[in-house]
């Protein structure tokens, strides 16, 4: 259903899988903060950032041009088609899309605890040579 007559429509959000109903010329940020869904956005909606944007899986036909803001970030940024600014994006009808930055966030946090267990992994041949293998950290000088 077209969201230009008054007809609210529905998104999607993922990875929550929350469906939000969107009022006509809302942005899908305005729709998601509303839902009360986490949804970053460092520079308040003013296409500034680009914390807020999205890759939208299904429906990006339902999604307008980019407006110039958008347009400006997603070259300066190299954005793919599907990678819209969610500040700025006003769906027309049904759209699913994925929040980037959270999903970005948990993949640095990912990366950092396989860092800290490869880090563990090799320091352990060490803590057991050093004689505290037995859990006695006062060997090693802790």
């Amino acid at each position: 259903m077209p969201n230009d007559g008054g007809i609210v429509v529905k998104i999607t959000c993922l990875p929550d899988g929350r469906t939000v109903d969107i009022e006509p010329s809302e942005t899908i940020l305005n729709a998601d903060l509303r839902a009360n869904i986490p949804h970053a956005h460092a520079c308040g909606g003013k296409a500034k950032c680009s914390t807020c944007r999205v890759a939208i899986v299904d429906g990006l036909d339902n999604c307008p041009p980019r407006n110039e803001l958008e347009d400006a970030m997603a070259l300066r940024l190299g954005f793919a088609p599907e990678v819209r600014l969610a500040c700025q994006t006003r769906p027309r009808g049904g759209v699913t899309f994925r929040r980037l930055v959270l999903d970005e966030i948990l993949l640095l946090l990912a990366r950092a605890l396989l860092v800290a267990c490869i880090g563990l992994a090799m320091l352990r041949p060490a803590f057991h040579r050093a004689g505290a293998g037995n859990g006695d950290l006062a060997q090693l000088g802790a």
